[in-house]
């Protein structure tokens, strides 16, 4: 089991096991709840989109890996990047989470 932060910003840690999923303690749900209604996860994600497009420029522009604030990465298998593999699985907990109140 990883404690993780759910996405940056939010203030939630989580549990992550690869092979079963992610893991909420008591009242994680619903702060994750409130960071997304709040926007700021709309805006994490803006973020990240942008970020993504500059690092896809740089990589253009460079042959080697691409860069993202001076720093390189290895982009993996799938949308996500880097570790970014989390915004996921937190993601993945909030939509267990709207289906239950619905």
């Amino acid at each position: 089991m990883n404690r993780r932060q759910f996405m940056a910003g939010s203030g939630v840690i989580i549990d992550e096991c690869r092979g079963h999923g992610v893991w909420l303690d008591s009242e994680e749900r619903e702060r994750i709840l409130e960071f997304v209604r709040s926007g700021a996860a709309a805006r994490r994600q803006q973020q990240m989109a942008v970020d993504e497009k500059s690092a896809r420029q740089a990589s253009a522009r460079d042959t080697g890996s691409p860069a993202v604030g001076g720093l390189r990465y290895h982009r993996t298998s799938g949308p996500f990047f880097g570790g970014d593999d989390i915004l996921y699985l937190g993601l993945r907990a909030v939509a267990c989470a709207v289906r239950e109140l619905l």
